[in-house]
């Protein structure tokens, strides 16, 4: 018999070390599943943060696409300008220069008119004239 109350004290602790580690065994599952449905809930979170970020640079790609546009029809506008200057500018000097000849030839006329005339008044006449028709043609 006191075998029998040993074997059966035996068996009761094995079966109550058995209960408890089961106990423990259903604490770490849940706590192991509380963390599995933590970590696929932040999972899901990063997915659409990522998915949020992935359509903000699409989004941002597409701005400046636009942007690189209208920067380069602007710098082909200022080309052009910067062109339009230049010529208008060569234009400018190039007159300048034609208005410096003709004052020139102006007073070289006018004094050749002004040493003909007080040499022989009749002689810057006809001086006068011959240098019209020159400047005319």
């Amino acid at each position: 018999m006191e075998q029998l109350t040993a074997k059966t004290r035996a068996f009761s602790d094995a079966l109550q070390q058995a209960q408890h580690r089961a106990a423990v065994a259903d604490q770490q599952r849940d706590e192991i599943a509380s963390c599995f449905e933590a970590l696929r809930a932040e999972r899901e979170k990063l997915f659409k943060t990522n998915d949020e970020i992935a359509r903000e640079l699409q989004l941002l790609t597409e701005t400046n696409k636009a942007s690189e546009g209208v920067i380069e029809r602007h710098q082909i506008k200022l080309r052009i300008l910067e062109a339009n200057l230049r010529r208008q500018s060569e234009a400018k000097a190039e007159a300048d220069k034609k208005l410096q000849k003709f004052k020139e030839r102006q007073e070289k006329q006018e004094r050749k008119r002004l040493l003909a005339a007080a040499e022989d008044p009749s002689l810057a006449i006809n001086n006068l004239l011959q240098e019209e028709n020159e400047t005319m043609r």
